[in-house]
Parts: structure tokens; C-alpha cells; sequence
């Protein structure tokens, strides 16, 4: 089963600037990658993009879904999945592995919070949490567009591993695969600190699988390959086994003149796999920053070829706001790569940035 998060609605033209809408063939396209493989799709439907067109849309994108036989979770009717429907209609081998397994979504943000009432939210997770099933977690949380994970937001997350998040109710997560940031983020093995509990996995975002919007930092993300079985010292329990996992990017032909001609192809990204972590400088905006200076200073020296009457302190304070800018980028770059360091401080595994399998606890891998 793949799990993903669809983030829009199914529409033919966008309701305002900050809408996200998909084509009506999506889900076809989505099972013909898939043709030839015994693979069912999961996709989530709890994300601040969940209401952009209101609720006869989002019903309308649900139940394309079903049509074209992708199961759903996380609308407020379906939180989590799966549930009895779906395990009394296929009464297979596959899903009696899955009734022991609960899998959660809720989102932290929503477009139109006072309209979108139909979707899960982050905050009623522990109402979802199934003390019996191996419980994951698959929150739409956290910022965008940040290459290192925050502090604080490490610390919660850790807390919510080991512990849960509520004092009072004891309700540790299994697994946690974020999403939201729309930037591959890092995935970690969070180490029992009782020989009764296996090891937890969490993957704070895997970015982007595939977007339709034409920009770079929408183009990068993550696969992640999860066995689940057996726990070794306890046959009652589920833990997680090997883990594998990619960068992934989607290559394009930006120059089609028609945008109806363009072609996306999401391929292994090799050259980031080889590296120890996660970062691409945002060198598009260096370069308009140094061609907004380069601008200018040709600017001046036209103006004062051409009349020397010019208000040269007016020149000199226009160059000198785009130093300013340019010194806020730079600040901004230094901090997330701040982050780096603290990710490397809470004992993020070096063979997960390497791109290695994690070790193995679980023993009957179904």
C-alpha cells in the first residue's frame, strides 16, 4: 500500500491566489503508475488546502477517489483508517495484517478554519489513538519551506514518540510521517529507553512527491519503503523492521512555451543521496539579489552620464535597502542552516543521512 497526502481538491479553475486545485484525471494517473503491481493507494485528505472550494467539492474529490478505487482518510467521517468497511470488503490475507494497524491524520492548519469543518484536525489525534493496533501517526504540521527541523518542534516530537503528548493520557505513537513543509526534512530512529519497547521511526516531512506548481523548491522530496512485523521479543507485538528510503525530484522542461506541453518525470535523486543531509541554497533568489544590485548601480551611472542633477544621496539609499535585503536573506540562510547542527544533536542516526536501512527489529516482516 502506498500512502501519500493529496493536498487540493479536485477543480478546473482555482477560487483565489492561494487555492490548490488538480486535474480530474489525477487519480487515473495515479493508478496507472501502479498498473502492472498489487499496490493499493492511500491518499489523506486533511491539509490547510482541504476547503478551498468548499465542502461539495471536497466531496466530489472523495468520491472521484472511490471511484477510481483509491481508499481515503482523513476526512471527519473517516479519520483514520482502515476501517470495518474496507477490512469486510476485502477479507484478504493483507487485511487482516492490517486490523492491527491504526493509521491516523489530523491537520495543524487549515485555509478557511471557519468554514472547513469536515476535516480531521492534529488536535484530536489521541481521540484516534487505538491502544490494541500499531499506531501511525500522519500529521500535516509544523512551517513551510524549512530545511531544518526547529528545536523545539524536535523536542515535541521525541516527547510524542516516547511518551504522547498529554501527561494524563499515555498514548506514544509507533510511526510519524510528516507532511506540510513541502522540503524533505529528516528521518530518525527514536531509541526505547525500556527493554518492553521496540524503537520508534519518525520522518518529520517527505517534501513533495510531485507538484503541480513549476518551482524548484516544489520539485524535491522523499519515498519511504516501512516493513512492519513481529516484534522479536514479543510475538504480541508489531514493531518496525528495515527501512528504505530516496530523494526524490521531479525533472522538467521549464522552457515549453505552452504550459499544456510540459512534462514532469520524478526520478531517484542520486546526487542528493550522496550526501549527508538535506539542503539546497535558494540560488534563483542570491542571483535576483545580485541583479537587483547590478541593476541599480547601472542605473546610477546612466543617470549620471547622462544629468548630473540627479539626487545621488536618493541612488545611495536605494542600494543601500537592497543591502538590506540581501543581509536578511543571508541571515536566513545561516539560521536554517543552524538547524543542521541541532539535528545532528539529538542523535539522528549517520547511516539514516547515508541512506542506509535502519536496523531491523521486527522479525516476521509481512
Amino acid at each position: 500500500m502506498i500512502v501519500g497526502n493529496l493536498e487540493g481538491i479536485i477543480a478546473k479553475k482555482k477560487s483565489g491566489w492561494a487555492s490548490q486545485n488538480h486535474r480530474g484525471d489525477i487519480f487515473k494517473d495515479l493508478k496507472e503508475l501502479t498498473k502492472n503491481l498489487n499496490i493499493d493507494w492511500l491518499l489523506c485528505m486533511s491539509n490547510n488546502h482541504s476547503g478551498d472550494f468548499g465542502y461539495c467539492k471536497f466531496k466530489h474529490t472523495w468520491d472521484l477517489a472511490i471511484e477510481n478505487e483509491i481508499e481515503i482518510f482523513g476526512p471527519r467521517k473517516r479519520p483514520c483508517f482502515p476501517d470495518g468497511a474496507y477490512l469486510n470488503q476485502k477479507n484478504d490475507k493483507f487485511s487482516e495484517f492490517l486490523s492491527k494497524i491504526n493509521i491516523v491524520s489530523g491537520t495543524m492548519w487549515r485555509n478557511h478554519s471557519k468554514t472547513c469543518n469536515y476535516i480531521s484536525l492534529y488536535e484530536w489525534k489521541n481521540s484516534y489513538f487505538n491502544e490494541k493496533k500499531f499506531n501511525i501517526l500522519y500529521p500535516h504540521w509544523h512551517y513551510e519551506n524549512e530545511d531544518y527541523v526547529r528545536e523545539g518542534i524536535q523536542e515535541n516530537c521525541s516527547e510524542l514518540m516516547k511518551y504522547g503528548d498529554d501527561s494524563y493520557e499515555k498514548k506514544p505513537w509507533d510511526l510519524v510521517f510528516g507532511h506540510h513543509p513541502h522540503v524533505p526534512q529528516a528521518i530518525t530512529n527514536i531509541e526505547s529507553e525500556s527493554d518492553e519497547i521496540p524503537n520508534k521511526l519518525l520522518a518529520y516531512s517527505g517534501g513533495n512527491f510531485t507538484s503541480g506548481v513549476w518551482r524548484d523548491k516544489h520539485n524535491h522530496g522523499l519515498i519511504m519503503k516501512c516493513e512492519i512485523g513481529t516484534w522479536i521479543k514479543d510475538a504480541n507485538r508489531l514493531a518496525v523492521g528495515e527501512v528504505q528510503w530516496s530523494y526524490i525530484r521531479n525533472k522538467f522542461n521549464r522552457w515549453k512555451f505552452w504550459r499544456k506541453n510540459r512534462t514532469k518525470e520524478i526520478i531517484i535523486d542520486i546526487e542528493q543521496n550522496n550526501k549527508k543531509s538535506y539542503f539546497i541554497i535558494r540560488k534563483r533568489i542570491l542571483y535576483g539579489v545580485y541583479i537587483s544590485l547590478l541593476i541599480a548601480l547601472i542605473l546610477a551611472v546612466i543617470l549620471l552620464f547622462f544629468n548630473f542633477q540627479i539626487d545621488i544621496g536618493r541612488i545611495f539609499i536605494n542600494l543601500g535597502v537592497f543591502q538590506i535585503i540581501f543581509l536578511v536573506y543571508i541571515a536566513i540562510m545561516f539560521k536554517r542552516r543552524r538547524y543542521r547542527k541541532i539535528n545532528n544533536n539529538i542523535g539522528l542516526k549517520k547511516e539514516v543521512f547515508s541512506n542506509s536501512s535502519l536496523p531491523s527489529s521486527a522479525r516476521n516482516i509481512e
